[in-house]
């Protein structure tokens, strides 16, 4: 069941199904209060008081800011027993409470959005006891072009870090029904972000080969293959080259891979 909690009023209980078809429900109401939120003249007023504290036409600064507020300020509290609960931005603010769907998903969004930004929410599966079901969700707003991860409902959360450890994502439109499934390895490693580090692997590879003059011939191709592996096509050079530009090529992956995983 899902129960639904009006602006005034007493709550609403809605029939919820199992599975991903009751995450896509709660995503559809979710989509409405957000829209019921950023109209909210409340909601904006106090966006507005928030971001005062920041130069103007800095986003970063504005979006952090508003992240820090929810932060300090909105209380995480479960849901009612057994009951997904949903609450619009108002509400949210008057009990200063709520649960990843409220804190990140409605209320987050409603500021950000009444004051001009872009938000998506995602929601991932970050139980071990239950793997394919989707048991977290927080929301990403664009600022300069670029996706910011906001998660102000988990213990330890910090400004532009997701949640590291999941075994299934989803990326879900706040405007329209569309959603995006992420590409996942088994331990919840995102193989679409290692294709990009792959990928500047292999620029980074090439221009060291390009400045040590190797012959041309020596290394033709470096893609990334369906399956996430690095293909190396060799031309002409000697088996030796061959040998030297491989054992580089993947300590230099490991070294981005390592990178990478510290960074995110």
């Amino acid at each position: 069941m899902l129960v639904a909690i009006p602006a005034r009023g007493q709550s609403i209980t809605l029939p919820l199904a199992d599975g991903d078809r009751g995450t896509e429900q709660t995503i559809q109401y979710i989509r409405q209060l957000v829209d019921q939120g950023v109209k909210d003249p409340t909601i904006n007023h106090t966006a507005i008081n928030i971001v005062r504290s920041v130069p103007a036409h800095d986003d970063l600064a504005e979006v952090r800011a508003i992240y820090n507020w929810v932060r300090a300020n909105v209380r995480f509290v479960k849901d009612i027993a057994d009951k997904e609960t949903l609450r619009p931005a108002g509400v949210i603010l008057d009990v200063r409470a709520g649960d990843c769907d409220d804190i990140n998903a409605i209320l987050l969004p409603a500021l950000l959005g009444t004051i001009g930004y872009r938000t998506r929410v995602v929601t991932i599966a970050s139980n071990p006891a239950a793997p394919e079901l989707f048991s977290h969700v927080y929301c990403e707003v664009l600022v300069s072009g670029q996706w910011i991860a906001l998660d102000a409902a988990r213990p330890g959360a910090v400004f532009g870090r997701a949640p590291d450890h999941y075994s299934r994502k989803r990326i879900w439109s706040l405007s329209n029904a569309a959603f995006q499934d992420v590409s996942m390895g088994r331990l919840g490693f995102d193989w679409g972000a290692l294709a990009d580090v792959i990928a500047k692997g292999s620029q980074a590879a090439s221009g060291v080969i390009t400045s040590l003059r190797l012959p041309q011939a020596a290394l033709t191709q470096a893609t990334v293959t369906p399956s996430n592996q690095v293909a190396l096509t060799y031309g002409s050079a000697d088996q030796k080259t061959q040998q030297y530009l491989l054992y580089g090529g993947l300590g230099l992956l490991a070294v981005l891979l390592m990178t990478s995983l510290r960074k995110g």
